[in-house]
């Protein structure tokens, strides 16, 4: 069983795409220094399905979530060092799943990590991401319903309330074993936030590759609302549900996130000064509750106002210029996938014509091999004669090649059939 079990249970937003990039990336190398990293990125994120006792969104099935939790499981029963399990979506386990996933690990060490940051960002990135999986809400009510417990500001709180998250998991394991990490304020070297991380599972910080130039995912004012838009007039050409691959993965990410001069966007300034409140709040439910504080819970509260953009605000020449890139990229990316199929289909085309020679072939040698079996079958026989009836055998043999021989073997034969019809006719006289 592994000694230590470190859960990364989010928060969602809080760096955790970066920081599971960096491990899952370099897992060999921490595996050489004792911390496994089990299986990949997409079994990490099936098992919080398991989790959270949910089914998945593509395939409507449990089996593929439960599946992975348990492979994860057993790769813990079997690895004597460390284990790290990462997926942000562990932050939205409720009390009875969080006592479930702790119980399967059991009897290991088990370890909580929560990076956690302030709300002045974490508010329109929550916005942002509920946008690329589809919602239509804009950063106005999103923001009115977060403020005010309004309807679907329950997930937020869910996964973002830091001290609630904690309290939840520190009710499975020892509060020193929960560990906070506080992401560093915006213009940190994104190693910080890194070396943070790793202190908490104890591997050098240096040992492992850190890209600072990572893609980024996060989109631009203008970039965001364009694709709210989208969701708003895609009526029922799509689902509502199994869409990631298209709008999150390929329009927003692929595309969206690539323009140059993506604007930042922020909430209004009372929702600023609300924010700084509520994280002041939280700061102070968290300071002296005994968890692990990694970096610094001043992290966590807003430095003062932010000027960024307003989504809510983008004319419509703004739309209309990021609309004309959005369609050239994607008739871009549209020609490099059907050139890409045209490749796949002629390397279809010339493996099923390798099999159709490959089965030719395969014919041509079944009937030589049956013309043979029939000669050996043959020749059998033959020698099967010439065991029963060797002298007569070689007889008629030689007379074939032989005028006289052959001249007394039908002398012979006639011989015969007239002494066999006159032993028939005194046979029937008598």
């Amino acid at each position: 069983m592994a000694r230590r079990v470190f859960l990364h249970v989010g928060t969602p937003k809080s760096g955790t795409s970066f920081l599971q990039g960096v491990v899952h990336g370099e897992k060999q190398t921490l595996s050489e220094k004792g911390l496994l990293v089990p299986l990949g990125p997409v079994e990490h994120f099936r098992a919080t399905q398991a989790v959270r006792e949910i089914a998945d969104p593509e395939s409507g099935s449990r089996s593929l979530g439960t599946r992975a939790w348990r492979a994860l499981v057993d790769a813990t029963r079997a690895w004597p060092g460390d284990v790290l399990i990462t997926h942000e979506l562990l932050a939205g386990a409720d009390a009875g799943q969080v006592g479930r996933a702790v119980s399967a690990l059991h009897p290991a060490d088990v370890h909580v990590i929560i990076t956690a940051r302030d709300l002045l960002r974490q508010i329109p990135a929550e916005w942002q991401e509920h946008v690329k999986h589809g919602a239509t809400i804009g950063l106005d009510d999103f923001v009115r319903a977060v403020t005010t417990g309004g309807a679907g500001a329950a997930w937020f709180w869910r996964v973002q309330d830091v001290a609630d998250l904690a309290g939840r998991w520190a009710r499975q394991v020892e509060r020193a074993n929960v560990h906070i990490v506080t992401v560093p304020p915006r213009g940190t070297a994104p190693d910080v936030l890194w070396k943070r991380f790793a202190s908490v599972v104890g591997i050098d910080p240096d040992s492992c590759r850190v890209d600072a130039e990572r893609s980024n995912e996060s989109l631009g004012t203008v970039e965001v609302e364009f694709l709210r838009r989208v969701h708003l007039n895609r009526g029922k050409r799509f689902r509502t549900t199994g869409q990631h691959n298209l709008f999150k993965d390929r329009l927003a990410h692929r595309v969206l996130s690539q323009h140059e001069d993506l604007r930042r966007f922020g909430i209004n300034q009372e929702a600023q000064r609300w924010a700084v409140e509520r994280s002041t709040a939280m700061v102070e439910e968290l300071s002296g509750a005994g968890y692990s504080i990694v970096g610094n819970l001043d992290d966590l509260i807003p430095p003062g106002f932010d000027l960024a953009a307003d989504p809510g605000e983008v004319t419509a020449d703004e739309l209309a210029a990021v609309g004309v890139d959005t369609a050239v990229a994607l008739l871009a990316m549209l020609r490099d996938e059907l050139a890409r199929v045209d490749r796949l289909r002629g390397q279809l085309d010339g493996a099923r014509a390798q099999a159709d020679d490959a089965g030719a072939r395969a014919r041509d040698a079944e009937a030589r091999a049956q013309e043979a079996s029939t000669r050996a079958a043959d020749t059998a026989q033959e020698l099967q004669r010439w065991a029963r009836r060797p002298i007569r055998e070689k007889l008629i043999a030689s007379s074939a090649e032989r005028r006289q021989l052959m001249r007394l073997r039908t002398a012979y034969w006639k011989a015969a059939h007239g002494a066999r019809r006159i032993r028939r006719r005194l046979g029937s006289a008598g």
